[in-house]
Formats: structure tokens, C-alpha cells, sequence
């Protein structure tokens, strides 16, 4: 089941509320390109990558579709008994991927990134497992501390690049070469050895993903987001990460978006000067964990 964002999904165990969802669209001009699942104890989201078109030549679908379709086939993999979580990644990928009915993929396709997680309430004790691939975030809130996972490689690698071009040049760094980096480095290190890792037609790449799991005792909240509604705390400097959670796992998503959205269009200037794009898709799941502790 694709649950659209705006619709809350029911979760089977009495042990948790009802994960719920947020999602706001860039813009009401374009199609959001972030997509979700969430159906008994499983909860997927995906942010499609706004790649230029040129590196999506060799296929007729939208990256909306492709985010679609991965974030249902994800999902329902991570219902199949047996399947490690990034083996259903793996095996996601490769079904999207037959899809693609009379596309050159080999000349490029869209790609995206993941985030998840899935409640093993058979194991003794309970476990919330979890995946994050490339930049969208898991945030997991114990009674104690608040942690994000979230994988930086591409950050990493476009600071190196950019470093390197300033080294070699006189001039201080424009918005321009600064989105030439970043395209220089899609271009060159996408799901290769000693790169980044994202989501296209290589299901090698589900095993680079970042995995793991918590005791689901141990927890008070888990929420996954894509890199849009995580700019609050990781790019605006308008929420803490504490406060993220607190208030996503208190339903308190939709407010969470609308700060994003007003602080992006106070922002403007700054985000165009750092290349970034001023708005981002931007859609969270939320699950506050309630009544499982002794």
C-alpha cells in the first residue's frame, strides 16, 4: 500500500500509536518527488533526486515515478519473511528496474534516496530496525538523548571538491561553481567504489546503506525524513534536532513544514548564494512509541 502524504496509516500492535505523515511539494507548480509507505510495522520514505536531465537521458520515466514505484516494491519486500532490510532494498531495485520498459538506462535514469524502518515485534526482545541510504535521516528519540542517522558521503565529497577548486583558483566561489562541483562529483563518484551510494539501477548498492536496530523498549519515538524537511535543524538553524522529534513525534509535522517553508523564502538570498535550491520536497513519518514498557 502507497500511502499518500496527508493520510495517516494504522499500525497493528497496540503498542504504538498510528505512524503519521507530512509531506509538502517544492512548489504547486511541479509534482512532489518524494514518496511513502507505511503498512504494518513498516514505515519507507523516498526522496527522488532532482538530477539535470541530462543524466536521466537514457529513460522516459519521471523521477516521481521512479519514487513511486521503489517506495511501494521497498516496502513491501520489507514485509517478506527472511529478507534482511537491505536485501529488500536490493531486491526493490532490481524490480523497479524491469520496469523501465524500453529505456537505455545504461545512459542514465532517475535515482533516489531511502529511509526506513520496520518493528520486529516476533523477537524476543522487540527490535525497530532500520536503513538510511544517502542523505535522507532516521531520527531515533530514547527518554534520554536524540540521534540522527544519516549518510554524508555526499556532502563529503562535494566539500573536497570544493576545496580543490578553490585551491586552483584566485577567486573567490560563485553560486556557479558551486553547482558545478556538486554536478561534477554526481557525475563521477554515483555508486562507485570510494563515492556515494543512492538508489538507480544497481542493487549493490542497498549494501552500502547504513543499517541497524534498537530494542524497541529502549525507545520513546523514531521518525524518518527526507533531506527537505530536515532542513529545519541541519541547514536553517530554525529547530534543534531534539525539537524536531519532540514535536513530529507529538504530531506536530505540518508546523514543522510551514517553518521550513517561511524560513527558506526569508533565506533566499543565502541558499542561492550556497547553490542550494531555495525549496525542497519535504515529507516526514512520524511514530510515537507508547505503552510497551514494563
Amino acid at each position: 500500500m502507497l500511502v499518500r502524504p496527508g493520510q495517516t496509516a494504522a499500525c497493528q500492535d497496540q503498542a504504538v500509536d498510528e505512524p503519521r505523515l507530512w509531506s509538502l511539494p517544492s512548489s504547486e507548480e511541479h509534482s512532489n518527488e518524494d514518496a511513502v509507505f507505511v503498512r504494518d510495522g513498516v514505515a519507507v520514505v523516498v526522496d527522488g533526486a532532482g538530477l539535470p536531465r541530462s543524466m536521466r537521458a537514457g529513460c522516459r520515466h519521471s523521477v516521481a515515478w521512479y519514487s513511486e514505484q521503489l517506495a511501494c516494491t521497498f516496502g513491501e519486500a520489507l514485509l517478506l519473511p527472511g529478507l534482511t532490510m537491505s536485501q529488500a532494498l536490493g531486491r526493490a531495485i532490481v524490480e523497479v528496474s524491469k520496469r523501465h520498459d524500453g529505456c537505455a538506462l545504461e545512459e542514465g535514469s532517475p535515482s533516489a534516496t531511502v529511509a526506513a524502518w520496520r518493528l520486529q515485534h516476533q523477537q524476543q526482545p522487540p527490535i525497530v530496525e532500520y536503513l538510511v541510504l544517502c542523505d535522507a535521516s532516521l531520527i531515533i528519540s530514547t527518554a534520554d538523548d536524540v540521534m540522527e542517522v544519516t549518510d554524508d558521503r555526499l556532502a563529503l565529497l562535494v566539500a573536497e571538491e570544493l576545496d580543490r577548486v578553490a585551491a586552483a583558483s584566485t577567486e573567490a566561489l560563485d553560486a556557479i561553481a558551486l553547482l558545478n562541483a556538486r554536478a561534477c562529483v554526481l557525475d563521477r563518484a554515483r555508486n562507485v567504489d570510494g563515492g556515494f551510494w543512492c538508489c538507480q539501477i544497481d542493487p549493490a548498492a542497498a549494501d552500502q546503506a547504513l543499517t541497524g536496530s534498537y530494542l524497541l523498549a529502549d525507545l520513546v519515538g523514531v521518525v524518518i525524513a527526507t533531506d527537505g524537511a530536515t532542513r529545519g535543524f541541519q541547514l536553517l538553524g530554525i529547530h534543534t534536532l531534539g525539537e524536531f522529534a519532540q514535536r513530529a513525534g507529538a504530531g506536530g509535522g505540518a508546523g514543522l513544514l510551514e517553518e521550513v517553508r517561511d524560513a527558506e523564502r526569508d533565506q533566499t538570498q543565502r541558499l542561492i548564494g550556497d547553490a542550494i535550491k531555495v525549496h525542497d520536497d519535504a515529507t516526514l513519518i512520524a511514530l510515537r512509541l507508547t505503552g510497551h514498557r514494563s
